[in-house]
């Protein structure tokens, strides 16, 4: 057994195990398949593609228009099949910087609507940033910056003048171990 308490510290039973939303048709007619971009590819040749980006943008293009003309899918809701429409596909990208703005424009151009989130929008918010702050002092909370961002944030509400004094109160230690003092009563106000 694999997933065992000793590896993830979860006991994975019945109650821990992941149960599909929905059931879809098996087909033998989808074959999962992976696309290369290629340098030589005969695509090079009927346009004038002069980038690996724009080349890749391409093949995706291809490959939706493609989808769209031989592969049902399943409804959600009626459980049955049906035409594939645009809003059905989702392209996952690795990073938005560089690429999904080009892509955007290819499928854009080939008739295909497409949007992107910005790249700089969600995960730059404050927000989200303090989340990760929070989640990386949960991984380790010897990390003095995730912890000083953590404690200028509403969470705890500290300003930059209380986090100096905190800091120089007791210099000789990490930040990290004088939050810690701090939080068990050690220091006074």
């Amino acid at each position: 057994k694999i997933m065992a308490r000793s590896l993830g510290n979860v006991e994975y039973d019945a109650e821990a195990a992941l149960y599909p939303g929905a059931s879809y048709p098996v087909s033998a007619d989808f074959i999962p398949e992976i696309l290369l971009a290629d340098s030589n590819d005969e695509l090079l040749e009927d346009t004038e593609l002069t980038d690996k980006k724009t080349l890749e943008a391409k093949i995706v293009a291809e490959e939706i228009k493609h989808l769209m003309k031989t592969q049902p899918v399943t409804d959600k809701a009626a459980g049955t099949l049906r035409a594939a429409r645009y809003s059905d596909i989702v392209i996952l990208l690795r990073s938005l910087s560089g690429w999904a703005d080009s892509l955007v424009e290819v499928l854009n151009g080939n008739g295909i609507p497409a949007h992107t989130v910005s790249s700089t929008g969600y995960f730059s918010t404050v927000e989200v940033q303090t989340v990760l702050s929070m989640l990386r002092l949960l991984d380790n909370p010897r990390q003095d910056i995730p912890m000083a961002a953590v404690l200028r944030s509403p969470m705890a509400g500290l300003t930059d003048e209380e986090l100096a004094v905190l800091r120089l109160e007791d210099g000789s230690v990490p930040f990290h171990e004088a939050v810690l003092e701090l939080a068990e009563g050690l220091y006074e106000e």
